[in-house]
């Protein structure tokens, strides 16, 4: 495809997302075809950054972990993207029921 393979689809989406310098990886990366014919890329990422001065103060710590899962997909001529994203201690416990939304997710037109 034009757009490159999921992997490559997931890197160019970290670049845009993750504020430069920023740790980070992508974690997996897969496509699909949905019911109407489109290219759908599920792309799990993570990465690292840190909060602001005051952020940090009032949280009591200066870096977070940000782990994400996205669907990317074009549907007439359009670009859509759906972003889950939690801090990763949180993602242990919720990161199934972000998956069930990224895999269920419909683009009714």
């Amino acid at each position: 495809d034009e757009v490159g393979t999921p992997m490559e689809v997931g890197v160019k989406l970290l670049k845009d997302l993750a504020p430069e310098g920023a740790p980070q990886e992508v974690i997996s990366a897969e496509s699909k075809v949905n019911n109407q014919g489109n290219r759908q890329d599920i792309i799990e990422f993570a990465y690292q950054w840190k909060f602001d001065e005051a952020m940090a103060r009032q949280i009591g710590r200066k870096k977070f972990q940000l782990h994400c899962k996205a669907l990317v997909t074009i549907a007439r001529g359009k670009q859509f993207l759906i972003l889950i994203a939690s801090e990763e201690p949180r993602w242990e416990f919720r990161g199934d029921d972000y998956r069930s939304v990224i895999d269920t997710f419909k683009l009714l037109y």
